[in-house]
């Protein structure tokens, strides 16, 4: 039970045509992958305004690191804009704020990334196919 229980700390995204979340904190959540958010689905994404501070991708079971400390980004053709936020502290096996695959686009502008960490490889930004562009 405690397994299910971490996924009602993470804004968990699917099939939405268009997903924007502005002023928002995400501060010490966790989840397998994503620790604040998980986005499998959908053409436009875009954060603003946004904190993520603490969030880790973790096993909440088994203590296994996962992908994506505070965004992971699983969706085919999906455009994600990210501006004016902050990340803070962070921290995953790949990707420590912010994993992504299978994406068309990744725009980022004046986002401030402090303190994160991935054990493995991209410590703010892990790309992790060609298929993204604009990074």
């Amino acid at each position: 039970m405690q397994y299910w229980q971490s996924y009602c700390v993470l804004l968990l995204l699917f099939l939405a045509a268009a997903v924007i979340i502005q002023r928002s904190t995400f501060e010490s959540n966790s989840a397998d992958y994503g620790g604040a958010i998980t986005v499998c689905q959908g053409p436009f994404i875009q954060i603003q305004d946004c904190n993520f501070t603490g969030n880790a991708a973790v096993n909440p079971i088994t203590g296994n690191p996962g992908n994506g400390g505070a965004v992971f980004v699983f969706a085919e053709g999906a455009r994600m804009l990210m501006s004016t936020s902050n990340f803070t502290g962070n921290k995953a096996s790949v990707g420590g704020v912010i994993y992504i695959q299978n994406a068309t686009a990744l725009n980022m502008s004046e986002l401030q990334m402090v303190d994160n960490a991935a054990m493995s490889w991209g410590g703010a930004l892990a790309n992790a196919d060609d298929s993204v562009g604009g990074c």
